[in-house]
């Protein structure tokens, strides 16, 4: 093995380690929230499912059923069962209507071991997303910008708290990270494949079918990634140099494999949706929408109302309130940033588009990232954990801006040194 991998590797490992001792290092500081009550206490459906328990009451159709796909209870679950925590263990859930006091009375609020070991997985799975971002900013714009981004993600305040707390949001964004991730080795791999036989091509369709599925059963909003994956098919079909017919035989078989390989990773993770798979999917997504509405009356104080509204407060909360980068006035700032480190990327992944050079790690970024974010920015509810997505997706541009910028001015500054010394030299 060459050097230079072997450094890459522990660099990765370093980075990771880092990343790891960093969000776990921090699990009992992070504030509660009582979701994390309802997520740990109905988290028995991972002893239910890893056991076979498939006829379980529990995947009755109910509120806890109904409201969010299961993985991330899965995830507290593995949590506890590496602590030695059992079902017995459990808190029962946060009921809203309920002041915090009687919550605690009757049992809903969980021990403080039980609540570090329900966290511990989802600090480990913020570690890998953080990982990706580096990889993908490495690839797109070298070390140095991956550098900063790890640097403004130790900086932030708000992904330890979104990150750390026993709920959907680290695995929701470990699975996005993951859709990156296995975006950019199928690019690369359609550049470097002879596309006559696209027999492997088609394999990693099914793992992003996959990965997009991972995301789905994390919060229902993961779906908004397939966009990307449907993308991906044409983009890769335009650039094949075959026949029409073959262009279009290839993009239908990979959304084919996509559409029907992330559908079935979420109804096999589901036992809730076996009996009736097409209308109880369609149920979870109503009750959705239901769900937000009737937030929307009982947290008026919350609400994003008009256009002008959701403009001004999305863009706030993602450009300074929970930028890592966050004081008061430092909004345009970050504005900037994220449009010179977003025009860097859109640069890079126009010349992959035209065959200028092979990075296509920018192009899977711009795609995810758009796609996973866009369902965000039209929050009605003004909650912290709904910016997640577009708060990771523009930290990474950031990165990039400061670096460009950076750069920019260091050159600006050692060319107009030079410019007068030779002027001194000439004099």
């Amino acid at each position: 093995m060459a050097k230079k991998q072997i450094f890459e590797r522990v660099e990765y490992l370093l980075i990771f380690f880092v990343l790891i001792y960093f969000y776990c290092s921090g699990l009992e500081s992070a504030i509660f929230h009582p979701d994390e009550s309802q997520w740990i206490g109905t988290s028995a459906v991972f002893e239910a499912y890893f056991s076979g328990d498939f006829s379980s009451p529990l995947w009755n159709e109910s509120y806890w059923t109904i409201t969010q796909p299961p993985l991330p209870r899965y995830m507290i679950g593995l949590g506890r069962l590496m602590g030695g925590l059992g079902v017995a263990e459990l808190n029962s859930p946060w009921i809203y209507h309920d002041n915090e006091q009687t919550n605690i009375a009757k049992g809903r609020m969980p021990s403080q071991r039980l609540l570090w070991w329900s966290r511990l997985p989802m600090g480990i799975l913020a570690a890998a997303a953080i990982l990706v971002g580096f990889f993908l900013l490495k690839r797109i714009a070298g070390r140095w910008p991956g550098y900063l981004w790890i640097m403004l993600c130790l900086l932030s305040s708000y992904f330890p708290l979104m990150l750390s707390r026993a709920m959907g949001e680290s695995s929701l964004l470990a699975s996005i990270a993951g859709i990156m991730f296995i975006s950019d080795r199928l690019l690369q791999v359609s550049d470097n494949q002879e596309l006559k036989k696209p027999g492997k091509l088609y394999i990693y369709f099914l793992l992003l079918g996959i990965a997009i599925g991972l995301a789905e059963s994390s919060k229902l909003n993961g779906l908004s990634v397939i966009a990307a994956g449907f993308a991906l098919a044409l983009l890769i079909g335009v650039r094949m140099k075959q026949t029409r017919t073959m262009k279009i035989l290839f993009g239908l078989i990979a959304v084919t494999i996509l559409t029907i390989s992330s559908q079935l990773t979420f109804l096999l993770l589901n036992p809730y949706l076996w009996k009736d798979p097409l209308n109880r999917t369609i149920t979870m997504f109503s009750n959705r929408i239901t769900e937000m509405n009737n937030q929307q009356i009982a947290f008026p104080a919350s609400r994003i109302q008009g256009f002008s509204q959701q403009v001004k407060v999305v863009t706030t909360r993602i450009f300074q309130t929970y930028s890592p980068i966050h004081f008061d006035g430092v909004l345009w700032i970050n504005i900037i940033f994220f449009l010179v480190g977003l025009a860097c990327v859109l640069v890079t992944a126009v010349k992959y588009l035209k065959h200028q050079h092979s990075n296509s790690a920018s192009a899977a970024l711009l795609l995810v990232g758009m796609a996973a974010s866009l369902p965000s920015l039209f929050t009605p509810l003004d909650w912290d954990r709904y910016y997640l997505l577009p708060v990771y997706f523009s930290t990474l541009a950031a990165a990039v801006g400061i670096w460009w910028l950076g750069l920019w001015v260091y050159r600006r500054f050692r060319k107009g040194a030079n410019d007068q010394q030779v002027g001194t030299l000439a004099n």
